[in-house]
């Protein structure tokens, strides 16, 4: 499923114009991306799951090409850990 898809679904199930599912869901998006890089790095959606941002430290690598160590400097990523909930729906099936 692609975003497009979600669009047609929401829309479907709603009964709203696809234009206005579209705005609906990017408006969702962009909370949820706001919060996760300005605000404590982490949304929880009960039943769903968690959109963490963590901090990956600083490594050294191996450029194999020419055998050199390069520093990777630290960075952050968005993980996400899906809830226990939605893991036992989606491994054994509906309720």
């Amino acid at each position: 499923m692609i975003k497009r898809d979600l669009i047609l679904e929401f829309s479907r199930r709603t009964g709203k114009f696809q234009s206005e599912s579209e705005d609906y869901l990017e408006e969702y998006l962009r909370i949820i991306q706001d919060f996760l890089i300005d605000g404590d790095g982490k949304v929880i959606i009960k039943n769903f799951g968690t959109f963490e941002k963590r901090k990956v430290k600083e490594r050294r690598r191996i450029n194999p090409n020419n055998k050199q160590i390069v520093i990777v400097p630290e960075y952050y990523k968005v993980v996400f850990r899906v809830s226990k909930k939605f893991f036992e729906r989606s491994t054994y099936g509906s309720e």
